[in-house]
Order: C-alpha cells, then sequence, then structure tokens
C-alpha cells in the first residue's frame, strides 16, 4: 500500500489470490522502491526425460536398436554447438554409455545410443543425476537468447519396460513372401462354377 492508502501491485495480485482461495509465492520478480515489478529472467532447468522410440507393449532394446531419451527444458531454449555437442550419458547394467546429441526443437533436446554386443540391463536403462553435459555447446532460453538453461537433474530411471540385450539383434516380424494361386489343372486357366478357387500364402 502507498502513502495514499492505496495497494500497491503486490497487494493487488495477493487479493486476487486470496479471491480465487489460491496462496502463492510471487516468483521471478522484485518490487521496486515505488511499487513497481521489476522483472527477473529465471534459467530454463531440466522438466522431464522420457525414453521413447519402442513400439507399444515391447520392453527390450536388443543389438542395433536405438535408446532415444528426449530432454524437456521448463521453457524453449536454442542449442548452439558451435563449440561442441551435448551428450547424455545412460546406464546400462554396470557400464557407461554416451547417447549423442540428434537435434532440438522448441523445450526439448534429443538424444540417441545405439545398443552394441555386450550391452545388458535386466533392470532397465536408467541416466543417473546431472549425467547431462553441454560439452562446449550452449543451451539459452530462447526468450532472451542470453540467460544460460541449468542442465543440472536427477536420476531418471527407465525401469523395467526398458531392458537392454544387445546378445542378439531384433527379430525381424515375419512378413508375406509370396502368393499362389493353385488348385487349376495344367493347362487350364479358367475357373466355372463350383470350382474352388485356392490361393497359398508364404511367409518369410
Amino acid at each position: 500500500m502507498n502513502s495514499r492508502g492505496v495497494p500497491g501491485p503486490r497487494g493487488r495480485l495477493a487479493g486476487l489470490f486470496a479471491l480465487w482461495g489460491v496462496t502463492a509465492l510471487v516468483l521471478a520478480g522484485t518490487v521496486a522502491p515505488d511499487g513497481a515489478a521489476e522483472a527477473q529472467s529465471a534459467a530454463p532447468v531440466v522438466r522431464t526425460m522420457v525414453f521413447w522410440g519402442l513400439e507399444a507393449g515391447d520392453s527390450t532394446y536388443y543389438r542395433g536398436d536405438k535408446i532415444r531419451v528426449r530432454v524437456r527444458f521448463t521453457e524453449q531454449v536454442v542449442v548452439d554447438t558451435a563449440g561442441g555437442s551435448p551428450y547424455l550419458d545412460l546406464v546400462v547394467g554396470a557400464a557407461t554409455r554416451r547417447a549423442q546429441f540428434m537435434q532440438s526443437a522448441t523445450d526439448r533436446l534429443d538424444f540417441v545410443y545405439t545398443v552394441q554386443e555386450g550391452d545388458a540391463d535386466d533392470d532397465g536403462v536408467s541416466v543417473g543425476a546431472n549425467a547431462l553435459a553441454l560439452n562446449g555447446a550452449t543451451v539459452k532460453s530462447a526468450a532472451d537468447g542470453a540467460t544460460d538453461a541449468d542442465p543440472a537433474h536427477g536420476r531418471f530411471d527407465g525401469g523395467l519396460a526398458r531392458k537392454v540385450d544387445g546378445s542378439r539383434a531384433r527379430l525381424a516380424a515375419p512378413a508375406v513372401k509370396t502368393m499362389v494361386f493353385w488348385g487349376l489343372e495344367a493347362g487350364d486357366s479358367t475357373y466355372y462354377r463350383g470350382d474352388k478357387i485356392r490361393v497359398r500364402v508364404r511367409f518369410t
């Protein structure tokens, strides 16, 4: 409230929240002596990580499969790889495997690792805390192009839905190889009423 008894911006905002039954903290801002709000930029931080790329119902990556991880920030970011490319270290069993940077868009960075012979994880691939390394790249807020994103994050566990078996390649799903009409006598080219049209479908 100012010297004339008129509520300042913070007081008016608190009043609105009180009407809505909400208790809130005003973040990313301070109140200047004259009551005017002075904006402060908050750094983008890691919001979520998601493993993706497996078909629905599948729970295992095999040799040659690509483990893809999508890292999302709290706001849109811009990635500059002129000085290097970011990477994300994965925990596969007792080993550390490096997922390489694929691309970025809006608020996300995508990483990929190809499963190799010998990779194995019965409990599921995971990402340890602070495994995202910028490696000379810069990740900045798209809002101002200047505020550096904070790459710090906690542990992320894929669980049993993301097991790894590098001992063999993924078995290809059976596919139709040929179809053959059969049943007509040699030299005959016409089916008549009562004849049976037979088709043989062969798979791989």
